[in-house]
Protein backbone atom coordinates (compact mmCIF):
# COMPACT_ATOMS: atom_id res chain seq x y z
CA UNK A 1 0.00 0.00 0.00
CA UNK A 2 1.12 3.53 -0.72
CA UNK A 3 -1.45 5.50 1.26
CA UNK A 4 0.68 8.44 2.41
CA UNK A 5 -0.32 12.11 2.68
CA UNK A 6 -1.17 14.00 -0.48
CA UNK A 7 -0.40 17.62 -1.25
CA UNK A 8 -2.70 19.67 -3.46
CA UNK A 9 -5.90 21.66 -3.69
CA UNK A 10 -8.27 19.68 -1.54
CA UNK A 11 -8.91 16.19 -0.28
CA UNK A 12 -8.76 13.17 -2.56
CA UNK A 13 -12.32 11.87 -3.06
CA UNK A 14 -11.55 8.84 -5.21
CA UNK A 15 -8.69 6.69 -6.42
CA UNK A 16 -8.77 4.65 -9.62
CA UNK A 17 -6.43 1.91 -10.76
CA UNK A 18 -5.99 1.89 -14.54
CA UNK A 19 -4.57 -1.25 -16.14
CA UNK A 20 -4.19 -2.93 -19.51
CA UNK A 21 -2.36 -5.71 -21.28
CA UNK A 22 -0.84 -5.45 -24.76
CA UNK A 23 -3.29 -4.63 -27.56
CA UNK A 24 -6.20 -3.99 -25.18
CA UNK A 25 -8.11 -0.97 -23.92
CA UNK A 26 -7.30 0.58 -20.55
CA UNK A 27 -9.64 -0.74 -17.85
CA UNK A 28 -10.30 0.97 -14.53
CA UNK A 29 -11.41 0.02 -11.06
CA UNK A 30 -12.53 2.36 -8.32
CA UNK A 31 -10.40 1.66 -5.24
CA UNK A 32 -12.41 1.45 -2.00
CA UNK A 33 -9.79 0.07 0.41
CA UNK A 34 -6.14 0.63 1.38
CA UNK A 35 -5.15 -2.64 -0.32
CA UNK A 36 -6.70 -3.55 -3.67
CA UNK A 37 -6.61 -6.76 -5.69
CA UNK A 38 -7.07 -6.94 -9.46
CA UNK A 39 -9.04 -10.06 -10.34
CA UNK A 40 -9.66 -12.02 -13.54
CA UNK A 41 -6.24 -11.32 -15.05
CA UNK A 42 -4.82 -13.59 -17.75
CA UNK A 43 -1.96 -15.92 -16.73
CA UNK A 44 1.55 -15.29 -18.08
CA UNK A 45 0.56 -11.83 -19.34
CA UNK A 46 2.34 -8.47 -19.19
CA UNK A 47 0.15 -5.73 -17.66
CA UNK A 48 0.67 -1.99 -17.36
CA UNK A 49 -0.83 -0.21 -14.36
CA UNK A 50 -1.09 3.34 -12.99
CA UNK A 51 -3.19 5.30 -10.50
CA UNK A 52 -5.43 8.36 -11.01
CA UNK A 53 -6.58 10.55 -8.11
CA UNK A 54 -9.71 12.72 -8.14
CA UNK A 55 -10.68 15.77 -6.08
CA UNK A 56 -14.08 17.47 -5.87
CA UNK A 57 -15.19 19.98 -8.48
CA UNK A 58 -14.53 20.75 -12.10
CA UNK A 59 -11.22 19.43 -13.34
CA UNK A 60 -10.89 17.30 -10.23
CA UNK A 61 -9.74 14.17 -12.06
CA UNK A 62 -5.97 14.25 -12.23
CA UNK A 63 -3.76 12.85 -14.94
CA UNK A 64 -2.79 9.20 -14.55
CA UNK A 65 0.37 8.78 -12.51
CA UNK A 66 3.53 7.03 -13.67
CA UNK A 67 3.01 3.63 -15.29
CA UNK A 68 4.62 0.46 -14.03
CA UNK A 69 4.28 -3.10 -15.26
CA UNK A 70 4.11 -6.66 -14.02
CA UNK A 71 3.72 -10.17 -15.44
CA UNK A 72 1.12 -12.53 -13.99
CA UNK A 73 2.25 -16.02 -12.98
CA UNK A 74 1.46 -19.20 -14.85
CA UNK A 75 -1.30 -21.38 -13.46
CA UNK A 76 -1.91 -25.10 -13.42
CA UNK A 77 0.36 -28.08 -13.47
CA UNK A 78 3.43 -28.38 -15.61
CA UNK A 79 3.07 -30.58 -18.70
CA UNK A 80 3.60 -34.32 -18.28
CA UNK A 81 7.13 -35.64 -18.76
CA UNK A 82 8.38 -38.81 -20.38
CA UNK A 83 5.42 -39.27 -22.72
CA UNK A 84 5.35 -42.65 -24.43
CA UNK A 85 2.81 -43.58 -27.10
CA UNK A 86 2.69 -47.26 -28.13
CA UNK A 87 0.24 -48.93 -30.56
CA UNK A 88 -2.00 -51.30 -28.59
CA UNK A 89 -4.05 -52.60 -31.54
CA UNK A 90 -5.21 -51.37 -34.93
CA UNK A 91 -7.78 -49.12 -33.22
CA UNK A 92 -6.10 -48.20 -29.91
CA UNK A 93 -2.96 -46.57 -28.55
CA UNK A 94 -1.40 -46.80 -25.10
CA UNK A 95 -0.22 -43.48 -23.66
CA UNK A 96 1.95 -43.40 -20.55
CA UNK A 97 4.00 -40.74 -18.75
CA UNK A 98 6.12 -40.27 -15.66
CA UNK A 99 4.44 -39.06 -12.49
CA UNK A 100 5.17 -35.43 -11.62
CA UNK A 101 7.28 -36.32 -8.56
CA UNK A 102 9.73 -38.43 -10.60
CA UNK A 103 12.55 -37.00 -12.72
CA UNK A 104 13.77 -38.15 -16.10
CA UNK A 105 17.46 -38.93 -16.32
Amino acid sequence: TNAGSYLGDGPIVSTQILYQHANSQWMSELVTADIWRLNNLEPKTLYYVCVRLTRRGEGGAGHPGPTTNFVTAAVGLSPPRGLLLVPNSTTALKLSWQPINQHLE
